[in-house]
């Protein structure tokens, strides 16, 4: 829910304070000493929940949220080849977080809301996206069905958007977390987006 300058305004003064700090705080630090710091975060965050639910919201994937949860303010990058499976790690990152109630935004410069929902639906089904697409017979007609109930039920929980600009992606970003309250927002291809500023 940060701008891209907030993200690199808070970038520089993380990396200032890092330079800053006096070699005696750069030192050997034992494991008991860090254990004790990792404990008292533990602890600050487990009371300011009231219900003692976990800060943050989910990756999408319960091993990787024993590591690290997503936090408001980080930006996650994913990186890879063309056809490695970026966007559908992405989609299943979204497909997570629907399934605990966070609010999503997804901008994508390559595929339509139809290309999203349609592999969202393979996602959420279990049947093979191919099928989907090209009007095949499902393997599972329940659980076909099951998935788009699913995908009905979420409304206005995941929205999705096809902006060909940065300013443009910003803008969707700004409108989704306005008026249906988005936490999570995710720009797929984000080379693709054009821009004529050199700081976008």
């Amino acid at each position: 829910t940060t701008d891209a300058s907030e993200i690199c305004r808070d970038t520089m003064t993380t990396l200032e304070s890092l330079q800053g700090r006096d070699t005696a705080t750069r030192g050997l630090v034992t494991i008991a000493e860090a254990t004790r710091k990792v404990v008292a975060k533990y602890e600050q965050d487990l009371n300011s929940t009231k219900d003692g639910s976990q800060i943050g919201w989910t990756t999408g994937f319960p091993w990787l949220d024993k590591i690290q949860r997503m936090m408001a303010g980080n930006l996650f990058i994913l990186g890879g080849r063309t056809g490695t499976g970026k966007t559908a790690h992405a989609l299943s990152m979204v497909s997570g977080q629907l399934a605990e109630n966070v609010r999503c935004a997804y901008f994508c410069r390559e595929m339509n809301d139809t290309d999203l929902a349609m592999r969202l639906l393979a996602n959420k089904s279990g049947e093979d996206s191919r099928d989907i697409q090209f009007g095949r017979p499902v393997k599972d007609l329940n659980q076909f069905s099951y998935g788009v109930n699913l995908l009905r039920g979420y409304d206005d929980q995941l929205v999705l958007g096809m902006p060909r600009t940065i300013d443009e992606a910003l803008m969707f970003a700004r409108e989704a977390r306005e008026k249906y309250g988005t936490q999570v927002f995710y720009f797929d291809y984000l080379q693709q987006f054009r821009t004529s500023r050199a700081n976008a």
